[in-house]
């Protein structure tokens, strides 16, 4: 099953509509495939340990990471979007850097796509989700500059995985906890909007044959005061 609402104000555009559901089903496929790939992955190393006479120590190995990488993720989102952002007459660049001439690492967001017809660039930030990485990604977005002669459209999608299958209360909670946190990270100066969000059943990564869900939703950032979020819109699909 998979839910998909669209708490912002307002019934957004049949294209709209049709643009953010396709990038949250892009991010939730990736997401299972990353999560699917680790999981393999794990599988061999399990079968390699009974090999050895010594391994890595159990309670150091309960402690190491076991979700999917951010970047598994981006990079997986790049590969299934490839010919829709094509499609859509955009050029996709993954890890846009920001260049200030300042030393050090650059600031950069996940993925941009330039669309020359419409000179703009829609960046795109991913990230697993909490209240915190909502307001500093958000914060980010809003304070870099497009290339010149460029506009921009600012993105944040976070995601987790929940050990339950979706059902309606779980995917309202979702709302709930997610339209918070953009009502939270706003200010005066900075507008976060929920856009849309989405839950679908998945296999998790503890087991091939386990289930649970992903959960995802996309935020807008602007640099407008921010207005109420309420629930407007869903449907369902099996």
């Amino acid at each position: 099953m998979r839910i998909v609402r669209y708490p912002a104000v307002g019934r957004p555009t049949d294209t709209d509509r049709k643009n953010l559901d396709e990038l949250v089903m892009i991010t939730q496929v990736a997401i299972a495939g990353a999560s699917i790939e680790r999981w393999a992955l794990a599988q061999v190393a399990k079968n390699q340990r009974l090999k050895l006479s010594s391994s890595v120590p159990a309670d150091l190995r309960e402690s190491a990471k076991k979700r999917q990488y951010e970047v598994a993720v981006v990079e997986a989102f790049l590969r299934l979007g490839a010919q829709s952002f094509a499609a859509h007459g955009s050029e996709a660049l993954w890890e846009r850097q920001f260049r200030t001439g300042q030393r050090g690492r650059p600031k950069s967001v996940d993925v941009a796509l330039f669309n020359e017809k419409r000179m703009e660039e829609a960046w795109i930030e991913f990230g697993e989700f909490s209240s915190s990485k909502l307001r500093t990604d958000a914060a980010k977005l809003l304070a870099l500059k497009p290339a010149q002669g460029y506009s921009a459209a600012r993105f944040l999608i976070l995601y987790d995985e929940h050990p339950k299958r979706v059902t309606g209360a779980l995917a309202q909670e979702w709302v709930e906890a997610t339209a918070s946190a953009a009502e939270s990270a706003s200010t005066v100066e900075m507008k976060v909007q929920l856009r849309v969000t989405a839950v679908m059943d998945s296999a998790i990564v503890e087991s091939a044959s386990s289930e649970g869900s992903v959960r995802t939703a996309v935020f807008s950032i602007g640099d407008a005061v921010p207005v109420p979020i309420v629930a407007t819109d869903e449907h369902d699909g099996g």
